[in-house]
């Protein structure tokens, strides 16, 4: 997806999801909210599936998503989250 869309990061509790609409015949992707948003608030959404393991890390946490990449837990690089505190959780 290009645009806007690019710029929405992946929460277990996200306020807004993708929904597909037909516009004079042409389907195309938009993103509605799932709950009232606030001015500042970051608009999040659920990856789904199993792209980038966000399903995993939302079901059982991070032990999990290590164990798919074949390292433990204190060897994964916690990104943003640990270094910044909880954006988009």
């Amino acid at each position: 997806m290009g645009g806007f869309m690019r710029f929405l990061n992946h929460s277990c509790k996200p306020a807004a999801e993708f929904k597909e609409v037909s516009n004079r015949g042409r389907k195309t992707a938009v993103v509605a909210t799932t709950r009232k948003i606030k001015r500042g608030d970051e608009v999040t959404v659920d990856y789904g599936g199993d792209l980038w393991l966000c399903a995993a890390a939302c079901r059982t946490g991070v032990a999990i998503a290590a164990s798919r990449m074949n390292k433990t837990p204190d060897r994964i690089d916690r990104g943003p989250n640990e270094r910044y505190g909880e954006v988009g959780h």
